[in-house]
């Protein structure tokens, strides 16, 4: 120890303490002994502080200090050299969640492996809420945290998580952890659906706004009713998944809730081989009004395989494609097909090949209606001359040559 330093601790006199600090060579600070001196007299502020304007603690006196000072001369500290690891490491090992939340406004934890393994929740939310993690093995140590919270904490920040961390979550039903994936996802494939098709989402942004194919299938497989909820609620399932549902006939009420949810949305829909098994499944229980909400990209097969309620439905809200017109007439549901006739007037028929198709299949009575109010093209009337000569009659009293 230096007698001469231990004489001024014991005046508590700043100036002359501040002297002897300004005195002494860069590089030559206080030895360890004389640190605890100086630290045991804390009380002293403007002395101590004095000191660590111009040399930091050593790193056993660090500890000490960590422990004394005032929260503002902690702050201070800190913000001047920072902790060396064996300081954040005594941080950790001692829960000094306040000393924590000094050191991480303006740095980071060297050792995030340790950290994730030993600090307490605060601590480790307070490394997450300002940076992400680099490793996929420390966003599992999170995952498997006894605190659930910090991990969707960290989804809810916007992090990426990897398909192998979103694997364990299926594999080990971390329904929690599995709903903030599925959920900031959703949110995601929202925000796009607002500029880009359901293609070009897939095509650019799949890893940020649609679980993947195989880990959908993934989650189908293991049958678990909260996951599988999850899923269909918010994410547009590539064409596998939807092969699996329709092979494994999922309940209908498993569906209406994808349909009701997603279907539609940026373009999204089933893959054209499997969407009429899908219209065909909802129709049979009567659920597929879901789908007359917003209008079909390929109306056909829908008014071709939906129930008469839900076809009549969407005919009477939205104006029928061509092909979705002749769909109609090859189904040869009569209610149906008067519901579409009511939507023409005088100024709008039905399209040429919708009328040639629509005089093979329907009754006099339904043709004479459609041409008391509108003309025909000239095959349907060729045809309907062969078929019917007292309309084809009829036809000329209402529209001359």
């Amino acid at each position: 120890m230096d007698r001469k330093f231990q004489a001024l601790i014991k005046r508590r006199n700043v100036d002359e303490l501040k002297s002897y600090f300004e005195a002494l060579p860069d590089g030559k600070p206080l030895n360890f002994p004389d640190e605890k001196l100086l630290l045991a007299q804390a009380d002293n502020e403007l002395a101590v502080m004095a000191y660590f304007k111009k040399f930091p603690f050593s790193d056993e006196a660090v500890k000490l200090f960590l422990n004394v000072a005032s929260e503002p001369m902690r702050r201070s500290y800190i913000n001047r050299y920072g902790l060396p690891w064996a300081a954040q490491k005594y941080v950790i090992d001692n829960k000094m969640t306040a000393v924590a939340s000094d050191f991480t406004q303006m740095h980071f934890f060297d050792d995030v492996d340790y950290l994730l393994s030993h600090a307490n929740p605060e601590m480790i939310r307070m490394h997450i809420s300002k940076t992400k993690l680099n490793k996929e093995a420390q966003v599992l140590k999170l995952l498997h945290n006894e605190n659930s919270s910090l991990f969707i904490a960290y989804v809810a920040r916007g992090y990426f998580i990897s398909d192998k961390v979103i694997k364990v979550v299926i594999e080990e039903r971390k329904v929690k952890a599995f709903r903030a994936i599925l959920s900031r996802q959703y949110r995601r494939f929202k925000k796009l659906a607002d500029k880009y098709d359901i293609d070009e989402i897939r095509k650019n942004y799949a890893d940020e706004a649609i679980l993947s194919e195989e880990l959908q299938v993934a989650v189908l497989e293991d049958f678990n009713s909260l996951t599988t909820e999850f899923l269909l609620r918010n994410s547009p399932l590539w064409e596998k998944a939807q092969k699996f549902m329709i092979e494994h006939n999922f309940d209908v009420h498993w569906l209406i809730l994808h349909v009701s949810h997603l279907y539609g949305v940026a373009g999204y829909r089933f893959a054209p081989e499997l969407e009429p098994a899908l219209f065909k499944a909802l129709s049979l229980n009567g659920m597929d009004d879901c789908l007359t909400q917003f209008r079909h990209q390929d109306d056909k097969v829908f008014v071709r395989y939906a129930s008469a309620e839900a076809a009549i439905k969407y005919i009477k809200g939205f104006w029928l494609s061509d092909e979705a017109q002749v769909a109609v007439m090859l189904r040869g549901n009569a209610e149906i097909i008067n519901a579409l006739i009511s939507r023409f007037t005088p100024e709008h028929g039905m399209c040429q090949e919708a009328e040639v198709e629509m005089v093979k299949m329907c009754s006099p009575d339904t043709i004479k209606h459609y041409v008391s109010f509108h003309s025909m093209c000239r095959e349907a009337l060729e045809l309907l001359h062969k078929k019917c000569l007292e309309v084809f009659d009829y036809y000329f009293t209402r529209h001359a040559y």
